[in-house]
């Protein structure tokens, strides 16, 4: 049984991607705080569990420190995906299970982009999907 995605599970068609990126905003102090570091540990698995509730499953393709660049087979898969990661947060009872002053209803930025890409390749530490291009 397969426990985690690999390389082969990124999305791609016809040489076209969309990538949503999302940045955890509000955690409470910056920079290393206890405060942030358990907020960012609720936060990623809270996105995690949404990514792989969604269908066909997002691709985590890296996470740096609350910012993570998410691969989608569509802009509409994309688009809800960050529609139920907001709403999880607003009704998912997140307040009680955060440390500090945080905003529940700021607390994820979501961008995403549609388009081609000119080479896709693993990532050099991770080995998930990386992808290159304009």
């Amino acid at each position: 049984k397969q426990l985690t995605t690999c390389f082969l599970n990124a999305p791609y068609t016809n040489g076209r991607v969309v990538i949503c990126f999302v940045h955890t905003v509000g955690l409470g102090d910056d920079d290393g705080s206890e405060d942030r570091s358990h907020n960012l540990l609720k936060l990623s698995k809270n996105l995690r569990k949404q990514l792989l509730r969604s269908d066909p499953p997002g691709y985590e393709c890296q996470e740096d420190n609350g910012c993570w660049m998410l691969a989608f087979s569509s802009v509409d898969k994309a688009v809800s995906f960050g529609l139920k990661l907001n709403e999880s947060i607003r009704e998912g009872g997140a307040k009680e299970h955060l440390l500090g002053d945080v905003d529940c209803d700021k607390m994820y930025k979501i961008g995403i982009v549609s388009g081609p890409f000119t080479s896709m390749g693993p990532h050099k530490t991770s080995g998930l999907a990386d992808y290159f291009g304009p």
